[in-house]
């Protein structure tokens, strides 16, 4: 009996399905009929029919949109030997590279500076902070003195898994690769406590 009731509900899906599929299909275009026309050896006329000219595909004309602050996009530099190092050093990820990235702040071309910034940002060390705020502090250029600091702010942001640590959304067992700065946890309850109000 349950074979049979699954085998009438499948067949009646199936009929579903094929209703919809029949219901939604594009119209019907005519058929060509001279793709069907196959003429008979003694009937070819002597003139041939003139062929439609082949359809020529036009480019679209495509223009860029103007910046909408008036300024031009920034372009890696990777003619510049040494900024080309500072994103080999990036890669690197070991303590001499991050020494490296942090003596290029101190480098007199402004291009390797903002690469070494640029690259600390992508490391995103924490310990890198204090050296940071040091050569910031010696900086006297105001927007490199800002751009340092919004650095700074943006490492010291906690990483997605710290955010949910700290929101208590982790389960247990990914809890224990956090780290705990900032993290405070309710005592547990007493298991056999009185009920006191």
């Amino acid at each position: 009996m349950r074979t049979r009731a699954l085998a009438l509900l499948f067949v009646a899906v199936a009929l579903c399905v094929a209703a919809i599929l029949y219901a939604t299909r594009p119209a019907a275009q005519p058929a060509r009929q001279a793709a069907e026309f196959t003429p008979q050896p003694g009937t070819i006329s002597p003139e041939p029919e003139p062929a439609a000219p082949p359809a020529v595909a036009k480019e679209p004309v495509v223009e860029q949109a103007a910046d909408p602050a008036g300024t031009e996009t920034e372009a890696v530099d990777t003619e510049n030997p040494r900024v080309a190092d500072v994103y080999r050093m990036v890669m690197r990820r070991d303590a001499s590279a991050r020494e490296a990235l942090l003596a290029e702040l101190t480098n007199p071309d402004p291009t390797v500076r903002r690469a070494a910034l640029d690259g600390i940002i992508q490391l995103g060390d924490r310990s890198m902070i204090p050296r940071l705020r040091e050569i910031e502090a010696a900086t006297e250029d105001t927007t490199e003195k800002a751009e340092i600091l919004e650095a700074i702010n943006y490492i010291e942001l906690p990483s997605w898994t710290e955010y949910l640590a700290q929101r208590g959304a982790l389960p247990p067992s990914a809890r224990t690769n956090v780290p705990r700065a900032g993290l405070v946890r309710p005592r547990p309850a007493a298991r056999n406590a009185p009920n006191t109000p």
